[in-house]
């Protein structure tokens, strides 16, 4: 299968707030406190910050953006599982790894690993390729084709705690490749 391009629907969004004047404490209860102490204190709570409305706006300008990569694979996870055996660790199916005992949480002379027990949970760089960052939608993914399987990962950043983004959906353009290998003859 030949992974073509990739599209998304990306919202930048904010929360609408408003700021309201909280002022200082009461004079009975700053009378006894230092000027620094005060400071400290009343500063941040002179202003409160208040949602007005608990549905979000459209924000174009928000400090929002998103990062979406893409890999894929010939199996159906992109983890290995290891068995620990006498001389190191060997790979084994997600099954027979939930079947060994579980390794302890802290391996020292008093905790030590035996032949049998669960090893490491290590990405699978055989199968799977590489995560490659999508710059911007409708751009094409730079991962192998002939892969029976794609993952997404999705990271969304803002700079602003009010603004966040919203992702409506995702798509793919796929197609079969029109030949598995060519031979030519001169």
């Amino acid at each position: 299968m030949n992974f073509g391009r990739i599209f998304w629907d990306f919202e930048k969004l904010r929360w609408k707030k408003e700021w309201t004047w909280a002022g200082p404490p009461e004079a009975e209860e700053a009378a006894d406190v230092s000027e620094f102490d005060l400071k400290r204190r009343v500063v941040p709570t002179l202003w409160d910050s208040v949602l007005v409305d608990p549905e979000p706006v459209v924000w174009e300008d928000a400090p929002v953006s998103i990062g979406v990569e893409v890999r894929a694979g010939t199996d159906d996870s992109p983890l290995t599982y290891h068995m620990i055996t006498e001389v190191g660790e060997e790979p084994v199916t997600k099954k027979e790894y939930l079947s060994l005992r579980e390794r302890p949480w802290r391996v020292d002379a008093s905790n030590p690993l035996f032949p049998g027990m669960r090893g490491l949970i290590t990405y699978d760089d055989e199968h799977w390729s590489p995560w490659s960052p999508i710059p911007a939608s409708g751009m094409e993914a730079t991962v192998p084709d002939g892969r029976r399987y794609i993952q997404f990962r999705v990271k969304v950043y803002s700079e602003d705690p009010w603004a966040f983004g919203r992702l409506d959906s995702l798509w793919i353009e796929y197609s079969t490749p029109l030949a598995k290998e060519v031979v030519g003859e001169v």
